[in-house]
């Protein structure tokens, strides 16, 4: 191989897919928040206290619906069956 080709050679990360939540998050969370909030806030420590706060409510939100559906499919789907 004589070079790296990202689109071509991919990095073998499919056990690690999870990494990404956290940036995919405070990356939505930055973009959201920068179009949100009015101009004078985007030089602000308050600017990255809403970010940070947005991030953390996403990810909660998805270990919430994580969980939810864990217990959905491992105690109560076997109950029908």
């Amino acid at each position: 191989m004589l070079a790296y080709r990202p689109f071509l050679d991919p990095l073998p990360l499919h056990d690690l897919w999870w990494v990404t939540i956290l940036p995919l998050a405070l990356g939505i969370s930055a973009a959201y928040k920068a179009v949100r909030i009015p101009e004078t806030d985007l030089a602000t420590p308050r600017y990255l206290r809403h970010v940070l706060s947005m991030t953390i409510q996403s990810i909660g939100a998805m270990l919430g619906i994580w969980v939810g559906l864990v217990l959905l499919i491992e105690f109560i789907v076997p109950l029908f069956g």
